[in-house]
């Protein structure tokens, strides 16, 4: 049998990792440029982050410092101590 070219092929969904930033005693937690680099922004706790998974979490200044994006938009570096990473990206 010949293949239908007209038929949809399936497309795997792709898993968007969410965290939340938590444990800041209302401080905030601050965005930088580069892992333990400078500030951009201070996320109050709450606030939710996507993560981006296909860059490497990396270790600076005693953290381990994950990429993410804001939702207003700003993207950067946060130490990974104050977020709470949702499953499945846990």
């Amino acid at each position: 049998p010949t293949p239908d070219v007209n038929i949809p092929t399936a497309t795997p969904t792709p898993i968007i990792c969410r965290a939340v930033i938590e444990g800041t005693a209302g401080n905030g937690l601050k965005l930088r440029d580069t892992p333990n680099g400078n500030e951009i922004v201070v996320l109050p706790d709450g606030s939710i982050l996507t993560l981006y998974q296909e860059e490497a979490a990396q270790e600076a200044g005693g953290f381990l410092w994950r990429k993410v994006k804001s939702i207003s938009g700003e993207e950067g570096w946060v130490a990974e101590d104050f977020i709470n990473i949702g499953a499945p990206c846990e």
